[in-house]
């Protein structure tokens, strides 16, 4: 965080004091961040001596726009998916599917385990045992000033679908959800995302945040998109062509990731799986 203005008085000290550490640094990484962010150039051109500057990942991060509200963004969309999302949407009601905003521990639980069951047949999920004390701990803390819900579809035995969304002002998150395989065919993972997007624009929410992949039903809902970067910064000196071995094999795997997200839906769920093998 910068005064106005004071960025490359910052940057200058920021780049001093990372390089100045001992261990000196062989590499400073900068993780997903927005590819507009200016603070890694800022620190290069600031660092003392020469360095270089690489980009690694590039990745969509698809958004919405809100600031006509809910059924302005709704009436932006084609004819067929607006069918679709009544049609599914009264085809849950007749299953005795109910949707509803919360932050109780009991959504969570119920989050993560969709979450999980959602994703066992691509190879499994990066999010790790801990999340669950983490977003508990959230929730306990911004649940009440709704700036952190889950909206949760329930049905007769059990929820079947749940979203998490983080806002603040009037930007609101997506950071994840799942569903229930069982109920595929009634898409309720994007009935739960369509409620939750209603509730963020009701309160006052201008843009919703996807979250980083192309997945296509990001495509297909977003109306603009806001890369995220992967950066490295390399010091150069005499442990620089050691370094860049040496970091070789991890550049040429986000490499192949990279690449693997262009491919179609399919191909992509196929080689998650092998991953996971």
């Amino acid at each position: 965080v910068a005064v106005a203005g004071r960025e490359d008085e910052v940057a200058a000290a920021i780049a001093a004091a990372l390089a100045a550490a001992a261990p000196r640094p062989a590499s400073v990484v900068f993780e997903g961040l927005d590819a507009r962010d200016p603070w890694p150039e800022l620190i290069r051109r600031h660092w003392p001596g020469r360095a270089q500057l690489r980009t690694d990942v590039t990745m969509r991060s698809p958004a919405i726009d809100l600031a006509e509200g809910y059924e302005g963004w709704l009436g932006r969309r084609d004819r067929k998916f607006r069918k679709e999302a009544r049609r599914t949407a009264r085809r849950l009601g007749e299953e005795g599917v109910d949707g509803r905003l919360t932050a109780d521990p009991e959504a969570i639980v119920a989050l993560l385990r969709l979450h999980h069951r959602r994703w066992e047949e691509r190879g499994g999920s990066n999010v790790g045992a801990e999340a669950q004390g983490v977003l508990t701990e959230a929730a306990a803390a911004l649940g009440a000033t709704g700036r952190l819900q889950v909206a949760l579809l329930e049905g007769p035995d059990g929820a079947v679908a749940a979203e998490l969304v983080v806002r603040a002002g009037e930007a609101a998150v997506f950071w994840g959800g799942g569903f229930d395989p069982d109920w595929a065919k009634l898409a309720p993972g994007m009935q739960a995302l369509l409620l939750a997007l209603e509730d963020a624009a009701a309160a006052g929410v201008r843009e919703a945040d996807l979250g980083g992949g192309d997945h296509s039903y990001k495509i297909r809902l977003a109306d603009t998109d806001r890369p995220l970067v992967w950066r490295t910064l390399l010091p150069v000196g005499r442990l620089y062509p050691a370094i860049r071995l040496r970091l070789a094999p991890k550049h040429l795997r986000w490499a192949a990731r990279d690449a693997s997200r262009r491919l179609p839906d399919r191909w992509r769920a196929r080689l998650d799986r092998l991953r996971g093998r």
